[in-house]
Parts: structure tokens; sequence; C-alpha cells
């Protein structure tokens, strides 16, 4: 019998096997079926998730085991010869594991499929979405028409029809994808996770290829002669590319020591190399043929990232680039990162990221500005958690806005699947979530990193305890490398998309809207915002059908402590404002707001009207038109109330001197530490000055309640029965 953990089993059938062959036992989550000639079925859902498998004796004792971890789409976990288990999408069922049973396996599908078409070629890893395709061959006699197939990702899906167009025998069409940019010629045409294209005629299967095999650069083709899939390097369009094809990819070297922290000041490095030809470097550069051999051994005497690659043969193309860091003598209570990155990638005059460049324009904020532009790189990130870790491909760009032209600047993280996933899971933020995430951010403290380098992460903090309905992003600090090199004290942060609002109101990331600033539709339409807009600014708030219309519209509550949240800290960029709903008919459609870029706070005194006033021209300012919507319903009573009970509420918990305080005193001694290796990183800022700067900031908790609630008092003219009913047992 099969088992699985214990949980179901299922009796094999009385089917003989003779010695040497295989006998392949589909796992499916229906019904039983006994073979009878046929392909055997069990009912026992295998979970891509991990979990354990068991062949048992008639009398329950085990006859052999296997517990699988993890798999990608289309992946399986294959027993080799030497009994060891690896993930494999090379797959061999009814054969032995091995290069030989593969291409068996291969042969007996291709008889299975004997067109008129067949999905030819698939290049879904280009640099750009809109340069991947699909190729299509009439293997037949006789003249095709497309327009009675479908493209679909996975079976049982219509997918999408292909256009009127008639392939002659032996002819080869290629369909462009359309991508992100929108090609003209392109279908929208979705890869999904597995990466697979499927072909189907009236409902039915005619051919697929899972491309999970490929690498950044290079396509899944079929070739002349020969079956089953290869694997092209640079492929064209227009080429027939499986020629040059390879079966497989070769293995990464396997570094002999684990990446990560040592407290020596010294190691020798060990690479199991597979027998093959490696090639390495150590300066964060991926390697090419060019670079060095990698010899016996190899001994390092400072912190190093190590990058190596084995060469490919007549059946395999060149392996990935594996990447191991070692930092040595290094001692952190924080979390550490390593970026491997191309040093001229980073730096160079004209292609350099963090570089000035050509067209760098002396006035702030430097616009024109390599940091400026909007270029990836290629590079890959490790995270040292004192866990398993994590390392991963990826792409590197500055992030941020006026703060790019800092000296410190901040970076985001991109996970595409031209880099090797399109997502990463990893519990970054240290709370036992693997939060789903497409593009990580490093803040470098943007506008504070000179001054106290927590104020964004102590205001949100400070919110994110005791305003449920408010959008608040996870952050973490960590200490940052590039090559090897410390960079100084960074804080992780998810980034404001689609994913990171699809997370938090519970719906599908292509139902978000997310409207910037004025108006302005980062992500989605921005007509509804404008709507909104325009009916709170032309009817009457008092009015109970116009203020239920708006309730029903927006996350009142959120509003508030959003505004609540801005005057405490008296933030004076108030120009970064994002509102987030859902189309989703599973949500409450409501706008939501995202508080966050709290760096300019605390650097002025604004009074509460500067967040809370509109007059007549408030379309017109920058600051007041930010605040019509609250200034609106400030007029209707069944608000107001809502807006002094918040109040009331904040000053008794959220901004309370002593919560202010616990709260700050905590987050402080997370980085104290790091931030005097930060402080010699950059020293535009001193430690003695720091710690001036905390205890100067420290100081404000005891007298800042006070302050915000008499000028709100002032403001609002709120009234003796007001005070007592919301403020007198707070003791201001």
């Amino acid at each position: 019998a099969l088992e699985k953990e214990k949980k179901a089993i299922w009796h094999l059938p009385p089917v003989k096997i003779s010695g040497g062959a295989c006998l392949v036992v589909f796992a499916v989550k229906g019904k039983n079926d006994d073979g009878n000639g046929r392909e055997l079925t069990a009912r026992l859902k295998l979970p891509k998730e991990g979990g354990v498998v068991r062949l048992l004796a008639p009398d329950g004792s085990v006859q052999s085991e296997v517990e699988y971890g993890p798999l990608a789409p289309d992946q399986s976990l294959q027993r080799l010869p030497d009994g060891t288990y690896a993930g494999t999408y090379r797959q061999s069922p009814g054969f032995e594991n091995t290069p030989e049973g593969h291409e068996a396996a291969c042969a007996r599908i291709d008889a299975r499929r004997n067109g008129p078409l067949l999905v030819w070629e698939v290049m879904c890893r280009a640099q750009r979405s809109d340069l991947n395709w699909v190729k299509l061959k009439n293997v037949s006699d006789s003249v095709v028409d497309l327009s009675a197939y479908h493209l679909s990702r996975k079976m049982g899906k219509d997918g999408l029809p292909l256009p009127a167009k008639t392939v002659k025998p032996g002819e080869t069409v290629c369909i462009p994808i359309a991508g992100k940019r929108g090609n003209p010629n392109g279908i929208p045409f979705k890869w999904g996770k597995a990466e697979t294209v499927v072909l189907t005629k009236d409902g039915r299967f005619v051919d697929g290829v899972c491309a999970r095999p490929s690498v950044y650069g290079t396509s899944v083709s079929r070739s002349a002669g020969r079956p089953g899939f290869f694997i092209c390097p640079s492929p064209a369009r227009n080429t027939d590319n499986g020629a040059k094809g390879r079966r497989y990819v070769a293995p990464e070297p396997q570094f002999g020591c684990k990446p990560g922290l040592y407290g020596e000041k010294e190691l020798c490095l060990h690479l199991n190399t597979g027998g093959r030809t490696v090639h390495y470097t150590l300066d964060g550069s991926e390697p090419t043929l060019a670079s060095p051999h990698w010899k016996d051994s190899l001994v390092i005497t400072r912190s190093t990232v190590v990058r190596a690659f084995a060469e490919g043969d007549s059946v395999s193309l060149d392996s990935p680039v594996a990447t191991a860091t070692y930092l040595l003598g290094t001692d952190h209570d924080l979390a550490v990162m390593n970026i491997s990155i191309d040093k001229e990638d980073l730096y160079d005059y004209n292609r350099g990221i963090y570089a000035d460049g050509p067209d760098y324009s002396p006035e702030i904020p430097h616009l024109g500005a390599n940091f400026w532009k909007k270029w990836t790189r290629n590079a890959h990130v490790e995270f040292f958690d004192g866990k398993e870790g994590f390392s991963q491909d990826c792409g590197l760009k500055i992030f941020g806005g006026f703060s790019r032209y800092e000296a410190k600047k901040s970076f985001c993280l991109k996970f595409k699947r031209a880099y090797g996933s399109s997502k990463v899971h990893y519990d970054f933020f240290g709370n036992g979530q693997t939060p789903e995430l497409q593009d990580l951010v490093l803040r470098s403290g943007s506008q504070d990193y000179n001054r106290c380098m927590i104020r964004d992460e102590f205001f949100t903090s400070l919110l994110q305890a005791q305003s449920p309905t408010l959008l608040i992003q996870m952050y973490r600090p960590v200490a940052l490398y590039i090559n090897a090199e410390y960079f100084g004290l960074y804080y992780i942060r998810e980034k404001i998309d689609p994913h990171f609002v699809a997370s938090r109101l519970h719906v599908a990331g292509d139902s978000v809207n997310i409207i910037m600033s004025r108006g302005y539709n980062e992500v989605g339409s921005s007509v509804p915002y404008r709507q909104l807009m325009q009916y709170i600014s032309t009817h009457d708030m008092t009015d109970r059908a116009c203020y239920d219309y708006v309730r029903q519209q927006v996350d009142l509550q959120g509003l508030i402590d959003y505004k609540l949240g801005e005057i405490y800290s008296g933030n004076t960029d108030v120009g970064n404002i994002r509102y987030v709903r859902s189309t989703d008919p599973q949500s409450d459609r409501k706008w939501h707001f995202v508080f966050y870029d709290l760096d300019a706070t605390w650097v002025g005194d604004n009074p509460a009207s500067y967040y809370l006033a509109a007059g007549p021209n408030a379309a017109a300012s920058n600051v007041a038109v930010h605040n019509i919507m609250i200034n609106r319903l400030l007029a209707n009573n069944d608000f107001r109330a809502l807006f002094l009970t918040r109040l009331s509420h904040h000053m008794q918990h959220t901004f309370s001197p002593e919560n202010t305080t616990a709260v700050f005193d905590r987050l402080v001694g997370q980085i104290r530490q790091e931030m005097k290796y930060n402080c010699e990183r950059w020293p535009q800022l001193s430690y003695t000055q720091w710690e001036r700067n905390i205890a100067a900031f420290r100081e404000k908790f005891a007298t800042r309640p006070q302050t915000v609630l008499n000028d709100l008092r002032r403001y609002l003219s709120v009234s003796e029965a007001e005070n007592k009913q919301y403020f007198e047992k707070l003791g201001f």
C-alpha cells in the first residue's frame, strides 16, 4: 500500500512488476482506479508544500519512504541511482531516472502528440515581458487554420483564441506576447507560476510545455528529429533555435561552507564542482568564461562574496551562477543582508545607478542624474537571520523621491520571472509570517538618515497598533552589505503596490486601485476617486443622505486616524498620500489610506489648520487640496463625534507619553549598536550627535499631546460639553 503521512492509505491492485521495471501511479484527488490495464490513479493528493510518502508491506511495515519539501510548479522529487533524491523538471515516468530514461519518456510522450500543430518553442524569460513569444509549428502535410486553436496556461481553460492565420506544412509561426509594455502585435497571455503553455482545440488538449527549466535569457524548444524539449541559449524569434539547444542545465557548484557570518579572520573554502570546470569571481560581478578557474580550495582573509558557475558540455548549458557571501570578523545584533552586483552597475559614470552620470544637474535635487533614471540592474540578494536564510537572484534599482539626491540612497529589490522567480516567500519581517512579495524596499532613512534614522518607523509603529483599518507597511532593521562591504543600517519595507494592498484588504491584486497625491492614478483608474471628490466638494455633508453616501465610499475611521497621525507627527511632507480601494465584490469597496513616509516630521510646528483647513481655493493649494475631504466631513455632527472619539482614544493610548516613550525606547534599543557602525560608514552624522538627537526627540513626548490637543480644541471650537465628554478624563 501507499501511505501519505499516516493519513491516507491506497492499496495497490494485484499487478505484477518484473525485475527492474517501473510502475507509475498517478496521485490525484478523486476516485481510485483498480488498474484494469489502464494507468493507475490513487486518491492521494500530494501537497506541493511538502509531505511524506511511504510504501508499506502487507503487514504495515515501511519498505521505503521519502520526505519532500516544497516543490515548484511542474517539479518532482526524483530518486537517483545512488539512492539520494533531488528535485527535477526532467521526469521519466515508467523509465529509469537517468538521462536515457528521460529521453525514452520524452519519446513516449511525443508519440502521443501527433499534431498537426505543436508548441515548438517558448520564450518567457526575456529581459522585457514584451520580448517573449510562443512558436507553433505545423508538422502535418496539410494547411492549418490557427483560429481553431486556443492558448492557455492550464487545462480546463479555453484561453486565448489564436489569430486568423493559415500555417503551411512545415511552417513555423511566432506569436509575440503583449507583456506589460503592451506590444501591439502581441496577445495578452499570462504565463502563471508554472510558466506553462497549453494548446487546445475544441476544448481538448493538443500540446503543451512547461518552461520552468529555462533560465534567464533562454527558451525551451523542440528540435527536429529529437524527442522532448531543449533549452536554447540566446534564442531569436525568426530562427530554429532547437538545433543549438541542450537537454539539461549543468548543476550549480556547491559550496562546502555555509554562507553567513563568521567570527574567524580566515576561512578555507571548498567547492564541489561535480567534476566540471568552474569559473569564479570575488568582487560581486557574475563570472564569465574568462574568469579564473576554481582550484582545490580558496583561503579568504576578509569578507568576500564568491560567485561561481560550472561549464556545460555537449548535453548541458552552463550552470546558473551560485553565490555565497562570507562575512569574516563581523558581529551584528540585527539580521544581515548582502547584495552582490557588478560594481560598474552601481558606480560607472555612464551606466551606474548610484552615479551622478552625464545628465547630472548641479541644482538640488540633481534631476537628470543616473540615480533619477528608472534603471534596474541584475543582482543577487542573501539574507542571514540566524534561521534558514534566503538567497535569490533579483533586480536592483534606486528607490524613493527627493531622497535620491542624498548621499545614502534607498534601494528596491525586484523579483521577476526573468531573474528566476516572480515572487519571493520568506519571513523577512521576523513575525513568523511569510508574505508573498514581488518587490522589497531597502529604506536608507531618507531625509532622516543624518538626524534620528527612526522617525518613519516610530510614527508608523504608533499607529499600527491602534489603527486597525489604516494600511501600514511592515518593516525590519537590517545591516546591509554590498559585495561583502558594509553599507549601513537600512530598513526592509514592503513596497506600496497592488500586492501590498491586496494582502491588507484580502482581495485579488488585479482589483486594486491606488491613487497618489492629487488624484494621480498610480494603479487602476482615477475616475472613481475624482467622482467621489467632486461629490464631496459639491454636496452638503450635513445632509444625512449625502453623508451616508460618503460613509459607504470611505473608511472614515481610517481617514481620521491618518489625519491625527499627520497632526501629531507634524509631518511637513503631506503631499505623499495614497488612497487605495478594491473593486472586488467581496470587499467593502471603500477608499482606505496608507500611512507612510514620516521622515519629515517634528522639524517644524505646523498648526492643526495645516492638516484640516480647506478654503475656497483649496484645490489650487499643494497642501489644502488634501484637506478637502475631511474639512467637508467635519461639518457633519456624526463625523465630528467620531473625530473627537478617535482623538480622545489616541490621546489616551497611542500618543500618551507612557506609550510613545515605551515604543520609542524599544525601537532605539534595536538599532543603537548598529548606529555606531552606520555612523562610521556615513559620517554625515556622528554617533555622539545621533545620541543627542535621540534625546531631544524623546523630550517632546511629555508635551506634544497637550500641544496637539490645545491646538485642535481651538481649531474645532470644542464646546464645554464636548470637552467634558471626550477630554476631561485625559487629565490634560
